[in-house]
C-alpha cells in the first residue's frame, strides 16, 4: 500500500512538472512568435497557441492544432489603420529553428487561415483615396454613406475578388473621381481575401480567408 502511495506521489510530481514545463515552453513559443509578427504587422501582436501539450506536439509532429493572433492599430496605406485584427490559423507548422531565430516577417505556415479586420470611418475614407477635406464617410446599419457638400449617396459595398469594393453612383461619382473604389488588404501578412462585410456603429468589419499561409 505504501508503495502504491509513493507511486501515486511520483506520478503527480511528474505530471505537475510536465505541465509546468509545457506551460513555460508554450509561453516561450508565443513570445517569440509575437516578436516575429510585430515586425510583420509593424505593431504589437498577441499570440495564443492552442492544443495541449504544445511542447510535445511541436517536438513530435512540428505542428499545433490552432493559433490565435490579435493586433490593434495595424498601419495601412494613406494613414489608415485596422483598428482591430483577429487571425486564426489551424494545423499550424511550428518549427524550433524559427522560434529560436525569430526570423521572418510572415505568418507561420498553416492548413487554413481566417481573419476579421475592423476599420473605422476615417480609415475607410483614406483607403478609398477620397479627399478628407471634401468627402465624409459614414458607416451605419450595413450602409456606407458618402457625402460631399450638398451631395449624399448611399454606396453599394461588396466583397469582390478578395477586395472590399465600394461603388458610388450618380453625380457624386464624378466629384470624387470615380464610381468604383476597391479596398485591397492583400499586402498584409497572409494576403487577406475578403468574403463577408458587416457595417454598423461606425465600423466596417471584414471577414475572409488568408491566401498565403497554406503549406
Amino acid at each position: 500500500m505504501r508503495r502504491l502511495g509513493c507511486l501515486v506521489v511520483v506520478l503527480l510530481v511528474l505530471g505537475v512538472g510536465f505541465y509546468v514545463a509545457d506551460a513555460a515552453a508554450t509561453t516561450y513559443g508565443e513570445e517569440r512568435t509575437e516578436q516575429r509578427l510585430a515586425r510583420a504587422y509593424d505593431t504589437e501582436a498577441d499570440v495564443d497557441f492552442d492544443g495541449w501539450p504544445v511542447s510535445a506536439r511541436v517536438l513530435l509532429t512540428g505542428s499545433i492544432p490552432r493559433a490565435d493572433i490579435s493586433a490593434v492599430e495595424v498601419p495601412l496605406d494613406n494613414g489608415a489603420t485596422i483598428d482591430d485584427l483577429r487571425v486564426t490559423l489551424t494545423d499550424v507548422s511550428v518549427r524550433l529553428d524559427d522560434l529560436r531565430s525569430g526570423r521572418g516577417r510572415r505568418l507561420p505556415p498553416a492548413a487554413e487561415g481566417t481573419f476579421r479586420a475592423t476599420l473605422g470611418e476615417r480609415s475607410v475614407a483614406a483607403l478609398l483615396g477620397m479627399p478628407a477635406d471634401l468627402v465624409t464617410v459614414t458607416l451605419e446599419r450595413d450602409v456606407v454613406e458618402i457625402a460631399a457638400g450638398e451631395f449624399t449617396v448611399t454606396a453599394d459595398v461588396e466583397a469582390r475578388d478578395g477586395d472590399v469594393v465600394v461603388a458610388v453612383q450618380g453625380p457624386l461619382a464624378a466629384l470624387v473621381g470615380g464610381s468604383s473604389f476597391p479596398i485591397d488588404l492583400s499586402s498584409q501578412p497572409g494576403s487577406p481575401a475578403a468574403e463577408e462585410i458587416i457595417i454598423r456603429d461606425g465600423r466596417m468589419v471584414v471577414r475572409g480567408t488568408l491566401e498565403d499561409v497554406r503549406r
